[in-house]
C-alpha cells in the first residue's frame, strides 16, 4: 500500500460521543514502516469520512524524520548549533573571519528569539521565517547587536538557509525551506545594482559630501575607494599604517584575490592630506579604515557588513540607489581611461588582469583597424 493511502474505511458510532459517528483506517508512513491509525469525526458516516481523509493529509503534511543530531523536534537554536560545528570543521578551507561572522549572526539574529525557540518544523514555514527576517530588519530583537536594517535581514537570512539545509541533510524536514527579503529576494537585490553604470564626477561629489556628513567614519574610505578603485574588502582590510608612506604618497594594498592584487600605488596629494590627517585624529596602529569609535580597538577590523549597510544609506541618500560598493572600482577605470591612462597602468591600480580590468570600463572609443591586406 503506497504511503498516506488508505484502501478501508471501517465507520461505526463514536465510542464516547454520543450521535457521533467515528470512521477508522490504517496508513504507512514513506519510511514503509509499521502500520498507524487515523482516526475521524462527524454527524454522519460521510462526515467522518471526510475528516478521517482530511486528517490523513495533515500527517502526510507533517514530516517524519530526523537523525541521532537533529530531529523533528529539535528548536531552530540546537540546529543552529550543529550548523556551526559543520562550519567550523570546514577551517581552513572556510575562513576563520567566515566563521566568526556566521558565529556572530547567530548569537544576535537567533539564539535567545522567539523563533530560536521554535520546533524546526513550525520554524520551517515560510510566513513564519519572513516574519523573523522582518524583525530583525526592523531591529525587534533586543539580541541584535547590528541595529537591524537590510544588512542585517540580509546576514539573517543567510544563517535560517544554513539551519534548514542542515534540518534536512538530517531528515528533520522534507525540503530546505527558502526565504524571501521583504518580497525582494538577493538576486533581486543585485539585479538592483546597475553593473554597467559609472558615477559621473558630479555623482561622486554628492556621495563624497553625503559619507563626510556621517558620524559612522566613512568619509575617509569613500575617499580612498574613490581615488584608487579597490575592492572595498581590501581597503578595509588589507591596508595597514605600516604600508603607508605619506611622505612619499604610497600605499601597499594587500589584496588576496588574484596574483596582481597585492600592489603598491601612488597617492594623489588630496587623498595623501586626507590620510594624514585621518592618523592624526586616530593614529596610526593596525588598519587604516579600522576602528575608531573604542580607543581600545583602535585599528582593529571592522565588520564589512556593517560598512556596506551605511555605505548603501550614503548611496541612496546621494541619489544613487543603482550603485554599489563596486561602482567605485568602475569609476576608476572609466575616468583613468578618459584621462589617457594607459590599460596596463589602470590593471596595475586596481590589481588584477588588462582583460578583466577592460569590463570596469565603461566605455571605450572604438580602435580603427589597419587593413594588412590593402
Amino acid at each position: 500500500m503506497p504511503p498516506y493511502e488508505v484502501d478501508k474505511i471501517a465507520v461505526s458510532d463514536h465510542p464516547k460521543i454520543a450521535g457521533k459517528y467515528r470512521a477508522r483506517a490504517r496508513y504507512r508512513r514513506e519510511d514503509g514502516g509499521p502500520l498507524h491509525d487515523v482516526y475521524g469525526t462527524g454527524n454522519t458516516e460521510a462526515a467522518a469520512r471526510r475528516d478521517l481523509k482530511r486528517n490523513l493529509a495533515a500527517k502526510r503534511d507533517t514530516h517524519h524524520g530526523g537523525s541521532s543530531q537533529v530531529t523533528t523536534t529539535s528548536t531552530v537554536e540546537q540546529v543552529a548549533t550543529v550548523w556551526l560545528e559543520s562550519k567550523r570543521a570546514q577551517h581552513p578551507a572556510l575562513s576563520a573571519t567566515t566563521v566568526k561572522a556566521y558565529d556572530k549572526w547567530v548569537s544576535a539574529y537567533i539564539l535567545g528569539t522567539s523563533y530560536g525557540r521554535l520546533k524546526i518544523g513550525p520554524a520551517s514555514n515560510v510566513v513564519r521565517g519572513e516574519q523573523h527576517l522582518r524583525e530583525v530588519a526592523n531591529g525587534a530583537h533586543k539580541t541584535s547587536q547590528r541595529g537591524g536594517g537590510e544588512g542585517a535581514m540580509r546576514s539573517a537570512r543567510k544563517v535560517l538557509h544554513g539551519i534548514m539545509d542542515t534540518a534536512h541533510r538530517h531528515g528533520a524536514i522534507a525540503s530546505p525551506t527558502r526565504f524571501k527579503l521583504q518580497g525582494r529576494t538577493v538576486e533581486d537585490e543585485r539585479n538592483h545594482i546597475d553593473t554597467h553604470r559609472a558615477f559621473t564626477r558630479d555623482e561622486m561629489h554628492q556621495v563624497q559630501a553625503e559619507a563626510d556628513s556621517r558620524s559612522a567614519d566613512v568619509g575617509d574610505l569613500v575617499a580612498f575607494l574613490s581615488a584608487l578603485g579597490p575592492r572595498v574588502s581590501e581597503a578595509l582590510h588589507g591596508v595597514s599604517w605600516v604600508d603607508v608612506d605619506l611622505d612619499a604618497a604610497t600605499v601597499v594594498i594587500r589584496g588576496t584575490k588574484t596574483k596582481n592584487a597585492k600592489r603598491t600605488v601612488t597617492m594623489p596629494p588630496w587623498l595623501t592630506e586626507r590620510l594624514r590627517a585621518r592618523a592624526g585624529l586616530h593614529g596610526v596602529e593596525g588598519l587604516v579604515f579600522g576602528v575608531t569609535r573604542y580607543a581600545s580597538k583602535a585599528g582593529q577590523p571592522r565588520d564589512l557588513s556593517n560598512v556596506l549597510e551605511t555605505m548603501r544609506s550614503v548611496l541612496d541618500a546621494a541619489g544613487c540607489d543603482w550603485a554599489g560598493s563596486h561602482t567605485f572600482r568602475r569609476t576608476y577605470a572609466t575616468l583613468a581611461d578618459e584621462s589617457g591612462a594607459s590599460l596596463g597602468q589602470i590593471a596595475a591600480v586596481l590589481g588584477q588582469d588588462p582583460v578583466t580590468t577592460s569590463t570596469y570600463i565603461k566605455t571605450r572609443p572604438v580602435a580603427a583597424a589597419v587593413d594588412v591586406f590593402a
